[in-house]
């Protein structure tokens, strides 16, 4: 989180003031006690949002006006973090790397995804996302997308559990 914070600490920094001021960094998680600590030490030059949990449209809606959706990888969690920001249709960038089932499902779904292993990473991975956020370019195509919005993964989990029920009699 530290490194994460002072690489987009650094990218926002090198911005001209005019980016800066339209620059909003927002968390919305559990973590919203860490992650503010870490803001704090990391002094982004933008406006700072930390929320908690927030209801899923809204959250929806945060990531699908963000130019870009950021997260931190951890081993111990399955991927539903990539899908529900792939539904966003929005660059995502994940610190530190996220290689192997997270980026194939990026590219199966046709998204934007930067697996970033150091500061360079993260600051040409913010870089390109705010140059196609200012074309007004989505990543997908929302055909290829609509298969991991919530809506599509909770009537296909609802068919695998009728289907369940069915096969026990």
């Amino acid at each position: 989180l530290e490194a994460l914070l002072g690489a987009i600490a650094g990218w926002v920094d090198r911005q001209g003031d005019d980016v800066r001021r339209r620059l909003s960094f927002v968390y919305c998680g559990n973590e919203r006690i860490a992650v503010g600590a870490a803001l704090a030490r990391a002094r982004l030059a933008c406006e700072i949002k930390v929320n908690g949990f927030v209801p899923l449209d809204e959250l929806q809606a945060l990531h699908r006006r963000a130019f870009a959706n950021l997260y931190v990888t951890s081993p111990r969690t399955f991927h539903h973090k990539t899908i529900e920001l792939l539904a966003a249709r929005r660059p995502i960038i994940a610190f530190p790397a996220d290689h192997g089932e997270a980026s194939e499902i990026a590219i199966r779904a046709g998204g934007t995804f930067a697996s970033c292993t150091d500061a360079a990473d993260i600051a040409r991975a913010l870089d390109d996302a705010l140059a196609a956020f200012a074309r007004d370019e989505l990543p997908s195509a929302p055909a290829a997308l609509e298969e991991l919005s919530w809506e599509s993964q909770a009537a296909r989990l609802e068919q695998v559990l009728e289907e369940a029920v069915r096969a026990r009699g």
